[in-house]
C-alpha cells in the first residue's frame, strides 16, 4: 500500500515577551514533547520567533497567554 502523505507547513508566530522569560518558554515548549521550536531574534527586547504545526496552534496559544506576549505577526 502506497499512501501519499500531505505535506507538513509549519505555522510561524512573531512576538515580543520579557527577555527574562525566553528561557523559560522554551524549557516550556520542549518539555511538551517539542511542540514548538523556538528562535530568539533580539534577545535585548525579547523579540522571538516560534515554529510549530497548525494543528497545535491551540495549545501555544494557551501556553502564550501565561506568558504575557505582545503579537507583532502571524506568519
Amino acid at each position: 500500500m502506497n499512501q501519499k502523505l500531505a505535506p507538513h507547513k509549519s505555522k510561524n508566530f512573531y512576538f515580543q515577551i520579557d527577555p527574562s522569560k525566553i528561557a523559560f518558554l522554551k524549557f516550556i515548549l520542549e518539555g511538551y514533547d517539542h511542540l514548538a521550536t523556538l528562535t530568539v531574534l533580539d534577545r535585548q527586547q525579547g523579540i522571538v520567533q516560534i515554529s510549530f504545526y497548525p494543528t497545535e496552534e491551540h495549545w501555544i496559544k494557551e501556553i502564550l497567554k501565561d506568558f504575557e506576549v505582545k503579537y507583532l505577526k502571524e506568519a
